[in-house]
């Protein structure tokens, strides 16, 4: 039977049917300069499943056999691109001292993370998880080629000892292994920005170093048979050494948020108790509670009385900034504001010091205190905020009294 030849009669489509016109500009997708690694890493495992699930949900069995291959591919490459991404940003942290050669073999580049030294537990146990996976794609495919081509570079038969592949199967499969990939990915980013605290030994990350400090007793007990037990199930669970659970012990005395969990409280730089509640009454002051009435903020048809009252508010700034910058000093303002922020982004104690500086750098470039203390004091969340900032910086005692100002 004779087909007819397809004319393509658009001039752009002819000229690049590919990459010509951006009509349709909805479907632009970011490729090239505009492209991540992530890009690439994220989608041929999203490929593979979508391509899977087309597949099952629109009951193509008549496509079953062409699109086996396409599937298993993309679910190959996606693990290949992120076992390659995740040694990439372990060699990027310092974890890993080099990168794996420039090959195809996924099995090569598993094994190099699973005997590492990771030094993170949570990592460990995912690159373990991910096993199973990436021996059964290496199985029918160790060197990139086989679900590519229908014959090797030898010209033997691809998959000749294979004769079936059930679609529902390979996509629960890639479904699965695509949500360890997603948390080794995460692991990984958040391992680099905890390492970027110092907080951390070869054998143990700071998350380890956390859990270190729950599973042992106040600082006052040491020496005593509970810290003995203890120390021991940390040496087991951690596979560390007496010398080196040493090391762990001195880096948790060191962080704030670590060190309180094993009875150390903290100092803060500049900002004194007394002081530290004086600003939070003053603020309070700025912040009486609402009044019964509408939820959702403001009111329209608001009485005269409750104009009043908003005025009132504004009216209080002047005295509430006023008093904080006649009693506290610029170092002081600067703590505090310090606090605020670690509190309210969550940040890492361990950057507490060099936080502090970079705020009085750019408090004394200000022509007054008035505007940074504004800020502060504007702030509805300023209470909530400090207390989790100095609770973060090893002082509960504090954050307890703040907390318990009355707003």
């Amino acid at each position: 039977m004779s087909r007819q030849i397809i004319m393509v009669k658009n001039e752009d489509m002819a000229a690049d049917p590919f990459f010509g016109g951006l009509e349709n500009t909805e479907w632009n997708a970011c490729i090239g300069t505009q492209a991540t690694e992530e890009n690439y890493v994220d989608g041929y495992i999203e490929a593979a499943i979508e391509l899977a699930s087309a597949a099952i949900d629109k009951n193509l069995v008549g496509s079953r056999d062409t699109l086996a291959m396409p599937i298993l591919y993309n679910a190959r490459h996606g693990l290949e691109l992120s076992l390659k991404y995740a040694i990439g940003q372990l060699v990027d942290q310092g974890v890993l001292p080099s990168r794996h050669e420039v090959n195809h073999d996924v099995m090569s580049h598993w094994r190099l993370l699973d005997r590492a030294q990771l030094g993170d537990e949570a990592l460990c146990k995912i690159v373990r998880v991910l096993g199973p996976f990436v021996t059964s794609l290496a199985q029918i495919d160790d060197d990139g080629q086989a679900l590519r081509y229908p014959e090797d570079r030898e010209g033997n038969k691809s998959l000749e000892d294979r004769s079936l592949a059930n679609i529902v199967r390979i996509r629960n499969g890639v479904t699965i292994m695509g949500k360890i990939l997603e948390q080794m990915k995460y692991r990984i980013k958040d391992l680099g920005e905890e390492r970027a605290t110092g907080s951390y030994t070869a054998e143990c990350s700071r998350k380890d170093l956390l859990a270190i400090a729950d599973m042992l007793p106040p600082v006052s007990e040491w020496g005593e048979a509970p810290f003995l037990a203890a120390k021991a199930a940390v040496m087991e669970r951690f596979s560390i050494g007496s010398r080196k659970f040493s090391a762990a012990a001195d880096v948790i005395k060191k962080s704030p948020e670590m060190r309180l969990k094993i009875g150390l409280q903290s100092d803060l730089a500049y900002l004194t108790d007394a002081h530290a509640v004086f600003a939070i009454k003053q603020w309070a002051l700025r912040h009486p509670p609402k009044a019964p009435g509408n939820p959702l903020g403001l009111d329209y048809f608001a009485s005269r009385a409750q104009l009043r009252t908003m005025l009132d508010r504004t009216d209080v700034a002047g005295p509430v900034n006023g008093a904080i910058i006649a009693t506290l000093s610029p170092d002081e303002i600067a703590d505090l504001a310090t606090i605020f922020q670690i509190g309210r982004e969550k940040w890492f104690g361990e950057h507490y010091a060099e936080d502090l500086e970079r705020t009085r750098k750019r408090h004394a470039l200000g022509d007054s205190l008035w505007e940074p203390v504004n800020y502060l004091t504007e702030k509805t969340n300023l209470r909530d905020a400090v207390v989790r900032g100095m609770t973060i910086l090893g002082r509960p005692d504090l954050a307890a009294t703040i907390a318990a100002i009355p707003q």
